[in-house]
């Protein structure tokens, strides 16, 4: 009995309203409360710089709306507030490459940048950022593996991104640096969540090289309170094995309220196969699991 359940995943190849076709490769993604599911992905926009393309999905994992954020990084994290539809994220001004982080409201297939988002503060790098609309608290990490916590009203009444509160490696963690080689001593860092007290980080990269972790951590003391390794089988069943090519890649990471489940984003190999013959292919999915619940008793505190 595996301690994950699937709860959604994308359908067979679909695309986008430039054409990219996608049945994987989601970077982080939430399921709303009637089982629609908004994700994000990376592209290349228009000047060259790495933008995040948002998409909305139905229950059933069909693609329905687009919104492009030029300059908005690689998507490897985000904040939501389903209620007035506001997604917090990263971007990049063109000109002067000054990266923030910032609210911008979800238009449906539009195309948005710097000047449309509502407010925005500055960041040092690239960081994955995530929210907690709840209790008012965001985290944010970067490719050094520091951690920045916080109030989001505090962030954006500065509009500067405060001093890292700590770094993953007080936990122990070795951190690969963004496009590093890395032969399994390094742990590669994939996307931040924060719940109440806690912040979530998700392990592995995609190359079966280094464990597949979920991580909480404390965020008033920087406890290790979760670490915990994704097997194949015993927690997310595999068809075809790791060793054969087969993909179990963690990306996004949340606490939903809603359920009382830790929510859980993996790109993951699935078909059938004969012999030497098969039909594979990865697709994005996501997994709810109460394993980690006795270890999180202040989930709904601030």
């Amino acid at each position: 009995m595996t301690t994950f359940n699937r709860i959604w995943k994308t359908k067979r190849w679909q695309h986008d309203r430039t054409g990219r076709r996608i049945t994987s490769g989601l970077q982080a993604a939430y399921q709303m409360a009637a089982g629609t599911v908004l994700s994000s992905r990376s592209y290349l926009d228009a000047n060259d710089m790495t933008g995040t393309e948002f998409n909305t999905w139905t229950a059933s994992g069909k693609l329905t709306t687009t919104m492009f954020v030029e300059g908005g990084g690689h998507g490897g994290a985000f904040g939501y507030n389903e209620s007035n539809r506001v997604i917090y994220t990263l971007v990049e001004h063109p000109v002067t490459r000054q990266k923030y982080v910032g609210a911008v409201t979800y238009q449906p297939n539009q195309v948005v940048g710097v000047d449309d988002f509502l407010w925005l503060a500055k960041v040092p790098r690239y960081v994955r950022f995530a929210t907690d609309s709840v209790t008012d608290g965001f985290v944010a990490s970067d490719a050094l593996g520091n951690v920045y916590s916080g109030r989001l009203s505090d962030l954006k009444q500065k509009a500067v991104l405060p001093a890292p509160a700590f770094n993953l490696g007080v936990s122990g963690f070795k951190i690969n640096p963004i496009d590093h080689p890395n032969s399994g001593q390094l742990n590669t860092l994939q996307s931040n969540g924060v719940c109440g007290p806690y912040a979530f980080f998700t392990f592995g990269n995609a190359n079966n090289v280094d464990p597949r972790l979920i991580v909480a951590i404390d965020l008033r003391d920087q406890t290790l309170v979760v670490s915990h390794e994704i097997t194949p089988q015993r927690d997310i069943q595999l068809k075809l094995s790791l060793e054969k090519g087969g993909h179990m890649e963690p990306e996004g990471v949340y606490y939903d309220r809603r359920t009382s489940c830790l929510i859980v984003g993996i790109n993951r190999t699935e078909g059938w196969g004969i012999g030497r013959f098969g039909y594979w292919r990865t697709h994005s999915e996501l997994y709810a699991t109460t394993f980690f619940n006795a270890r999180l008793p202040d989930i709904s505190q601030g």
